[in-house]
């Protein structure tokens, strides 16, 4: 078994230098024989966006901008759907 695993933590391809895939470690607890692992905290559990873009959809909409609007201005790039999930759980 791998003492890790590959994650993407974003999906952009511009011709930037990045670093994915990023190894995310993962341990073997031996007393209930299951593993773990350790994200690191650039990269939200379960989620493909960086805290920077939920940053900036959290700005936009405390800025009293309507989801539609968030979602029209960040190109469609997050779903509505997904914004709207995020803000009713902040």
């Amino acid at each position: 078994m791998s003492r890790y695993y590959l994650r993407k933590p974003d999906r952009k391809d511009l011709g930037e230098p990045c670093m994915n895939p990023v190894p995310i470690p993962r341990f073997y607890c031996p007393d209930c024989g299951r593993t773990c692992s350790m994200l690191p905290e650039c990269i939200p559990p379960r989620s493909w966006y960086l805290w920077e873009v939920r940053q900036v959809i959290f700005l936009l909409l405390l800025a009293s901008n309507s989801l539609r609007r968030v979602h029209i201005s960040n190109g469609s790039r997050v779903s509505h759907k997904t914004i709207k999930r995020w803000w009713r759980s902040a």
